[in-house]
């Protein structure tokens, strides 16, 4: 169970985040990035040349819709295999 923690906001959309133990914050970071009904939280630890105001993102979230998209390649296996050279999925939605 996680204990006692706290988020500062720095800016550019960049937090910094307090973990009441090493171990809470290993297991945190481990889990890479997080998925919010706001977009996608990507952790990663502190480093001493970290300065907020000049950090560009480099990644972000996009929509990729594929259309005549054929019923055998709805596998997690070919998604992967077919996105690999746009990125990493992070759900598929079949659409209606």
């Amino acid at each position: 169970m996680l204990g006692p923690w706290k988020a500062t906001p720095l800016g550019k959309s960049f937090y910094e985040f307090e973990f009441s133990s090493l171990e809470d914050m290993r297991w945190v970071i481990g889990v890479g990035s997080w998925q919010l009904s706001s977009g996608l939280l990507r952790l990663f630890a502190w480093t001493k040349d970290f300065v907020p105001s000049t950090m560009k993102s480099t990644k972000t979230q996009a929509w990729v819709r594929i259309y005549h998209f054929p019923l055998k390649y709805w596998r997690p296996r070919a998604i992967l295999f077919i996105t690999r050279d746009i990125g990493t999925p992070l759900s598929f939605v079949p659409s209606s």
